[in-house]
């Protein structure tokens, strides 16, 4: 069985209140319809059992964010969102849109997609 962890940076970005990651961490604490899952080297955050958003680590200094399209049926249109982050507003970005990106997992789970 593989064991689910993630790299001290990655950690520490994460759970530090200057970290790169902390606002993603403070917003699924505050968010009852949000959970955050450590898999292998990378977090997903999932919303309603689909994955809102995967974080894999690049370096220290910068993480891949994703969001499934697989959601994105019937014309939905995606945030334009960085792939790449790199910044404490990149990662803002990303938070600030969780409401759509969320509008357009319900759409496809209710079958409309």
């Amino acid at each position: 069985m593989k064991k689910r962890a993630l790299s001290k940076d990655f950690l520490n970005n994460l759970k530090n209140s200057n970290g790169l990651l902390y606002l993603i961490l403070e917003r699924v604490k505050q968010d009852h319809t949000l959970m955050l899952a450590i898999r292998n080297g990378y977090i997903n955050i999932y919303y309603r059992g689909g994955s809102l958003l995967k974080i894999t680590e690049q370096n220290k200094d910068s993480f891949q964010f994703s969001f499934d399209k697989q959601y994105a049926t019937l014309g939905a249109i995606l945030p334009a969102l960085p792939a790449t982050i790199r910044n404490h507003n990149d990662v803002k970005a990303w938070v600030d849109q969780y409401s759509k990106l969320k509008e357009i997992m319900d759409i496809y789970f209710s079958g409309g997609g």
